[in-house]
């Protein structure tokens, strides 16, 4: 329910390690891990005095940027996701992008009525607008390869009942 301290250097140094032994098991055409961070509605990260001037979603690309270091620490090309969802639903004002992150987009509370882009939908406006600035960030770090990752066959979203809307998916 709640993520670790980023900015202390034990903590740095025991994900980086696990993270190092971690890659040393895996298949060596593996391209990619998803590494998500508990990203709650109300944060979950860690409010130290260290760490308090960083949002969610900063502390989230530190951690994942020092996954990439642990990962170039074993000559491991591995990449990894990041997951935009609640509280990193906009990208980093202040923290780069590594250039091997990738986006997984989980616009989980997002209207399904209507097509993400629909400008006359208020709730679809946000999602759009925080994937088109989760886009350029990347675009400017070199990055490619984003996902989207959809809830249209979600038990808890849909309570078992799906909805037939091919129109809207393919929007």
């Amino acid at each position: 329910d709640y993520n670790f301290c980023i900015t202390n250097p034990d903590t740095r140094r025991i994900i980086a390690k696990e993270c190092q032994n971690f890659l040393k098991t895996l298949p060596s055409d593996m391209t990619a891990v998803h590494a998500w961070a508990d990203d709650l509605p109300s944060s979950g990260w860690c409010l130290c005095p260290s760490c308090r001037s960083y949002t969610p979603v900063d502390q989230n690309i530190m951690s994942l940027n020092l996954l990439c270091r642990a990962a170039d620490a074993v000559d491991s090309d591995i990449r990894f996701s990041i997951c935009a969802y609640h509280d990193t639903l906009y990208p980093s004002k202040q923290i780069p992008v590594d250039k091997r992150l990738f986006l997984v987009w989980a616009p989980r509370e997002r209207c399904y009525a209507h097509a993400i882009n629909d400008p006359a939908c208020e709730r679809n406006r946000i999602h759009w607008e925080a994937l088109k600035q989760w886009n350029d960030v990347l675009d400017k770090s070199g990055n490619d390869g984003s996902h989207t990752f959809e809830y249209y066959c979600d038990q808890l979203l849909y309570c078992g009942m799906y909805p037939f809307m091919p129109e809207t998916i393919a929007e």
